[in-house]
């Protein structure tokens, strides 16, 4: 009896030495780790003693988690709140009584900003429309002005709206020039957009239309700017979008008249990559359509984020 007696005893002491296993967090993920009010970003963890794990629970102030309790992924889902800044979103794991906890930081980012364009110290507005980031005002980068006398389709050609000088300088500080920017050529509005920006394709433009439907040409349309028509009727916008697209007009070609300045305050015309162009019109009418890289257009460059 002494013996089982002591069997016993040596069989407690060593299940009771036994060390209390706690979950292990290896590493938590956010895709991506910076969003915007209501984007959705998907959590996860890695851990190195899944085995030991009984159950996980996510959780965060702000925000909306879409929880799964499968284990053998360990995901869920987070919607962002309206609320900027820096979010911390909490994870704990359970073996029992013992709990690991971790967290990860996300940030929601704003949808509206500037930005400075470093080769000229010109600030931009820009703003997030759906899934994109765009400038919601005209390039205005000016390394060279041209005369409408000089064009063609294989260099850069750079003007602004009425001006027929050769100065820079005199050519920024008219007022067209800070209006609506600068109309360049295809050859340098390809290349104009600054670091981290692009000129849109045709597909982008399409998405922003497809966004903004119904009636996305009103929607885009500064409130200001934009010449009654024939008839007597307001044309401008209501800019409800934020784009604020003004009517900067163009340089058109005429083969027996050549270049010339075209349809400011009646038309705004964009490049888009692959000789198209973006035109909107006082009737909000819009479409996408092949254009000539003698023209000079606006540019409205898109950011890389997307």
């Amino acid at each position: 009896m002494k013996r089982i007696a002591l069997f016993i005893l040596l069989v407690f002491v060593a299940f009771s030495c036994k060390p209390h296993v706690f979950p292990v967090i290896d590493n938590i993920l956010a895709e991506p780790d910076s969003v915007y009010p209501g984007d959705t970003l998907a959590l996860s963890f890695t851990s190195s003693n899944i085995h030991q794990v009984d159950q996980f629970e996510w959780s965060c102030s702000f925000g909306t988690l879409v929880s799964s309790n499968n284990l053998s992924y360990g995901s869920t889902r987070w919607i962002a709140p309206g609320k900027l800044g820096t979010c911390y979103i909490k994870l704990r794991l359970f073996h029992g009584t013992n709990i690991t906890t971790d967290s990860i930081k996300v940030i929601v980012l704003d949808t509206t900003g500037t930005f400075i364009d470093t080769r000229d110290n010109h600030n931009y507005k820009w703003k997030r429309i759906g899934k994109q980031i765009w400038m919601v005002e005209n390039l205005s980068y000016l390394p060279k002005i041209n005369s409408v006398e000089a064009y063609g389709q294989l260099e850069k050609y750079f003007y602004v709206y009425g001006y027929t000088g050769t100065n820079v300088l005199a050519a920024k500080q008219s007022a067209n020039y800070l209006t609506y920017g600068v109309l360049y050529n295809y050859p340098a509005a390809i290349e104009a957009c600054p670091g981290g920006w692009h000129l849109p394709g045709y597909d982008e433009w399409m998405i922003l239309i497809k966004y903004l439907n119904p009636h996305p040409g009103i929607k885009l349309k500064s409130v200001y700017g934009w010449e009654k028509d024939y008839y007597g009727n307001d044309c401008n916008g209501n800019n409800s979008s934020g784009f604020d697209v003004l009517p900067g007009g163009a340089t058109n070609y005429h083969p027996v008249h050549g270049l010339g300045y075209f349809a400011a305050g009646q038309y705004a015309l964009f490049w888009s990559k692959a000789y198209y162009s973006f035109i909107l019109i006082q009737s909000s009418d819009y479409d996408l359509i092949p254009d000539d890289a003698q023209n000079g257009l606006s540019v409205r460059c898109i950011n890389n984020f997307h």
